[in-house]
């Protein structure tokens, strides 16, 4: 699959994050994680989304009066999305934690001119 490529690469970041302690303090590894955790999310979110679509799908194909033409247009019940695994490297972050992320983000961007 696509993301065992992506789970496999933050694997190897994470051993080699044990490996140097610092690195697991150091600023970019903070905000690269924040980032990482917060893509994790949305995805997660547009998953929720996807299923409530497929679900507002499911019952209109499946009562009056979209029912009959739905079976003469062999509309079919689709199936929700399912993702039973969740990669281990995905936290949550306590405010205290994204309040320092937030900051670290800010000095970032002043010092690369970023807006």
């Amino acid at each position: 699959m696509p993301g065992d490529d992506f789970d496999e690469l933050l694997s190897k970041l994470f051993a080699i994050a044990e490996r140097y302690p610092d690195l697991k303090t150091s600023e970019p590894f903070v905000l690269l994680m924040s980032k990482i955790a917060d893509a994790e999310m949305e995805i997660l979110n547009k998953r929720v989304k996807y299923n409530e679509k497929v679900l507002n799908y499911n019952i209109r194909i499946s009562t009056f009066p979209s029912a009959p033409f739905a079976y003469i247009f062999t509309r079919k019940i689709e199936p929700y999305f399912q993702w039973t695994g969740k990669p281990e490297w995905v936290t949550t972050l306590d405010e205290e934690k994204r309040k320092r992320t937030d900051e670290i983000l800010e000095k970032w961007r002043s010092k690369l001119g970023i807006e």
